[in-house]
């Protein structure tokens, strides 16, 4: 997908050096509306792609992402190069342009710090990252001004990082299990279009499942007395010790889902491997 990325700003803006013009009259005044329309589908094809990224594992499968990451940013940026001087001074266009690198830059930024984590993570396992900063997101999307449509589009990519960052930090934390159902409540309730809600709330469900169960294995170790652990969600009393329900027409999930319940029941593990 990042490839696709690559080739995409590549083509629409590099090769074809001219490709403003068309959005000027004879009499030199520009069509906002064209201008806006084209730079607004170009950026929810990139923002997608990316999100599409994440959700491949592109971060781990690319031993190169982060050098690809840095050609996109660099061919994004170079895309003031090919304004012509007739044109360059235009307020419209110098903003639209400027908008569109800000938004991509936000997406390559906040893309490449996550790749960072994850490298981080499995090159020295031994080492305990207790947070990493980066500047508010959500202050640099509302300066952006963007129509509702790329906002939308931007937030369910922060969405998706945010999974995925939970997937690959899994922790026992009560808090851990809170912020997959704050998320799984933002991702169902926006009011903005996503076509992967459906892959997000499969992962969702597959955490909460090995979160539940890590509960239940760890409360039969250290064989807890009469406590149980539980939450309160809408006036509904919820134990953490339930048996949960995966259900999912996956084959590959539910072996893994198999495996998961397996592996924190060290007395049947063996019998899984038969």
């Amino acid at each position: 997908m990042v490839d696709k990325i690559l080739k995409l700003v590549q083509v629409r803006f590099i090769d074809e050096i001219d490709w403003h013009t068309k959005f000027f009259n004879q009499d030199s005044s520009i069509n906002e509306t064209h201008l806006n329309l084209f730079i607004n589908e170009t950026l929810v094809d990139l923002i997608n792609y990316f999100s599409e990224s994440i959700l491949i594992g592109e971060y781990e499968l690319k031993a190169d992402i982060e050098d690809i990451l840095i050609d996109i940013e660099k061919k994004t940026s170079s895309i003031y190069d090919n304004l012509t001087e007739q044109y360059i001074e235009n307020a419209i266009l110098f903003q639209s342009v400027q908008k569109f690198i800000d938004a991509l830059n936000l997406v390559i930024s906040t893309y490449t710090n996550f790749c960072k984590l994850i490298s981080i993570h499995k090159t020295y396992p031994n080492y305990d990252l207790l947070f990493s900063s980066s500047p508010n997101t959500t202050a640099l999307i509302d300066d952006l001004n963007f129509e509702d449509k790329i906002i939308g589009e931007i937030f369910n990519f922060f969405k998706t990082l945010e999974l995925f960052r939970h997937d690959h930090f899994f922790d026992e934390r009560i808090e851990y299990y809170k912020d997959l159902l704050e998320l799984e409540e933002s991702i169902n309730s926006t009011r903005f279009p996503f076509k992967h809600v459906s892959a997000l709330n499969i992962k969702i469900s597959f955490l909460k499942h090995k979160w539940v169960i890590r509960q239940n294995t760890t409360a039969q170790i250290i064989k807890q007395g009469t406590s149980l652990k539980c939450f309160l969600i809408d006036n509904k009393l919820i134990s953490v010790h339930d048996v949960p329900v995966l259900n999912s027409s996956s084959p590959k999930l539910n072996d893994w889902k198999i495996y998961l319940e397996h592996h924190y029941d060290s007395n049947n593990l063996s019998d899984f491997f038969l």
